[in-house]
Parts: C-alpha cells; structure tokens; sequence
C-alpha cells in the first residue's frame, strides 16, 4: 500500500523535485520528518493543496512551511478558527498554510502562494510506533510519486543492541554504519 504524495494546484500536480526522509528510532517509536521541495511550474501565483497520508496509528507532530527563505512552524488553532484566518489571509494575498486531517491516516495541507516559477518547501513530523512482526520490530514508510524526482534522501539512526536488517528496493544502495549500539542509516539518490 503506497502513500501517493501530491501538491496540487487548479487542474494538474505541482512537480515533487525533492524528498529527504529523516527517521530516528527510539523506545519502539519512529519520529519521521518529511522535507519535501515542490516547485511551481506554471505562469501564476497558485494555492497548492497537498495530500499527505501517514502511516495508520501515526500522529502529526510538527509542520512547516518555507516563506521568505525561513521555515515556519505552525501552531494549533481550533479547526474553524484556523479555516477563517487561512482564508482572510489568502484574500489579502498574505502566505498562509493549513493543516487538516481528512479521514483515517491522511492529511490536506494548503499552502499560498506558490509563486509562478518557485520552489516551496514543506516539512511534515510524524510519530508512528514500531511494527511487530516475526520476532522483530519493524518500520515501514512506502512513498510514491508520480513526479520523477530530482533528488531522493534517506537518514536515519536507531540505538539498539539488537542486529538490524534493511529491506528496501534500493537494499544495496544504503549506507549502514554501527559504532558501539548506534545505527546510522543514509541512502542519497539524484536524477
């Protein structure tokens, strides 16, 4: 089961040119963030919609948004109160992001403006406990783009005692690295 991720803008898909996945492991539980780079490819100033889903019994901790070469973190405001100020903001051509939870493990973010021409980067934390299988704890994060990306990585470190395995299609591409309990975990990929 792939999560499909998607910046879309009026009637087509922005392009996904960059994704840097950074997971660090501890007590059982993956904090994931995903820095994601869209760039607006069209003529004029867009409102991106961004479908993001997470693995099931994740939990959102943290969104950003880039405005004026600085991330910007976002606060939790009730979900009218939020929905309001995005769009007064909006109409007075201000930057404005918002985070919404649709339905199960999927997110909406809106992000304005997209300037004609321009990247914009998001960045999404999550939390998600480990998956028990096979007398091991697993993680598991299958993404999916339909944009050829232009740059691709992975990072990530766990603590443990315990041997660790990697199974992905890009297994021979992934740097491991052990010192003394501490795993570190890098996979780079250019276009």
């Amino acid at each position: 089961n792939m999560a499909h991720i998607a910046l879309t803008a009026g009637d087509g898909e922005l392009e996904l040119h960059d994704v840097h996945v950074n997971v660090e492991i501890v007590c059982g539980t993956a904090v994931v963030t995903v820095d994601m780079v869209f760039y607006n490819q069209h003529n004029t100033t867009l409102e991106g919609s961004l479908d993001f889903p997470i693995p099931e019994n994740a939990v959102v901790c943290a969104y950003s948004y880039e405005y004026n070469g600085k991330m910007l973190p976002a606060s939790v405001v009730e979900k009218e109160k939020a929905r309001v100020t995005f769009e007064k903001e909006v109409r007075k051509g201000n930057s404005a992001s918002l985070v919404e939870h649709v339905k199960g493990n999927s997110f909406k973010v809106r992000i304005y403006p997209l300037q004609p021409h321009s990247p914009k980067k998001v960045s999404v934390t999550f939390m998600s406990d480990l998956i028990a299988a096979d007398k091991s704890l697993c993680f598991q994060m299958p993404l999916h783009s339909r944009s050829s990306l232009r740059q691709f990585s992975i990072s990530g470190s766990v603590n443990t005692e315990e041997k660790i395995e990697v199974t992905s299609s890009f297994k021979n591409e992934i740097k491991v690295v052990s010192d003394d309990g501490l795993y570190k975990i890098e996979l780079h990929k250019k276009n």
